[in-house]
């Protein structure tokens, strides 16, 4: 029986080094699980840092790109026009006389840091249906015309898409263009 005092003797010392081995070493065991679970997070960080890096380079190189090309000349040709105010309005109504404007409102223009002059226009009309409004509208925006016109504001009332009585509408326009008589 004395063999069988000294294997349990044996097994409990070894039951006793293993819990004093555990007791010491689990403060070691979860920093480790803590710290694999923090590279783990950091490095998905890390990879959607550098997918933001890689498309913001890939932003800088297209605008590098863009500051490359340059504007042509005829691009910017058909903003460059001796103006005058009084030119204007009589382009305007000349081009215009078909229609029955109400009201022609233009504020004084602006210029730019760029020497371009920004006019804003307000207009009223009344048409006798929606044919002669469209017209207007395509007359308006045509990209042959001597003025390059930009709707800002379109009121129309919803109403008279079945009823038309002369229809009244509102537009706020402006218009960019190079003067040749300004010089920036």
């Amino acid at each position: 029986m004395e063999l069988g005092s000294k294997n349990i003797l044996t097994y409990f010392t070894l039951l006793l080094w293993l819990f004093i081995l555990l007791f010491f070493t689990k403060n070691y065991f979860f920093d480790y699980e803590q710290n694999k679970n923090n590279l783990t997070e950091l490095n998905t960080e890390n990879n959607k840092l550098e997918s933001e890096i890689n498309s913001l380079n890939k932003n800088l190189n297209d605008l590098e790109k863009n500051k490359n090309e340059t504007i042509k000349k005829e691009d910017l040709d058909k903003y460059i026009i001796n103006f005058t105010e009084n030119n204007f309005v009589e382009y305007f109504y000349s081009i215009w006389e078909d229609f029955e404007i109400e009201k022609l409102d233009i504020d004084k223009w602006k210029l730019d840091k760029n020497g371009f002059i920004k006019w804003n226009i307000n207009i009223s009309l009344q048409f006798l249906n929606e044919e002669e409004m469209k017209e207007f509208l395509n007359r308006l925006i045509d990209n042959d015309s001597k003025y390059k016109f930009y709707i800002e504001n379109f009121e129309f009332p919803m109403w008279k898409m079945w009823n038309w009585n002369k229809t009244k509408i509102n537009i706020s326009m402006y218009i960019y263009y190079k003067n040749k008589s300004i010089k920036k």
